[in-house]
């Protein structure tokens, strides 16, 4: 009994979003460095322009695209593992399933999203 307990509760333990990668982060930059001007035409700019570059406080759409692959990416891997380690959504004699286990990592990631989110602005205020 002793040892099915402790598989079950490494199993629950593995339930974490520790390893998945969080697309959010606050932005330092001197607006009038190279960096900070990408004329990539994100959508929104200012309206000043500097030597022919749209002055914005955004990441290129291109750089967003690769954090959210990479937030995809780890999150397929993760849910990956808890496919392995957790019996299959159709079964009728567990009471956490790799469903289950699925939601409850998007949930506890989405918080962690949301904190992240909050300490960026509340840095930048």
């Amino acid at each position: 009994e002793k040892g099915e307990a402790e598989r079950r509760a490494t199993s629950l333990e593995s339930i974490n979003a520790g390893s998945v990668f969080v697309p959010v982060l606050p932005l330092f930059e001197d607006p009038s460095s190279t960096a900070f001007r990408t004329g990539q035409g994100n959508g929104i700019s200012d309206k000043n322009e500097q030597n022919g570059a749209s002055v914005t406080p955004l990441l290129p759409i291109n750089d967003v695209r690769l954090f959210l692959n990479e937030q995809c990416r780890t999150l397929d891997e993760k849910i990956g593992e808890i496919v392995a380690k957790f019996p299959p959504a159709d079964s009728k004699t567990k009471l956490i399933t790799s469903a289950e286990a699925s939601i409850i990592l998007l949930t506890c990631h989405s918080a962690i999203i949301t904190q992240y989110y909050m300490d960026s602005i509340q840095s930048i205020e």
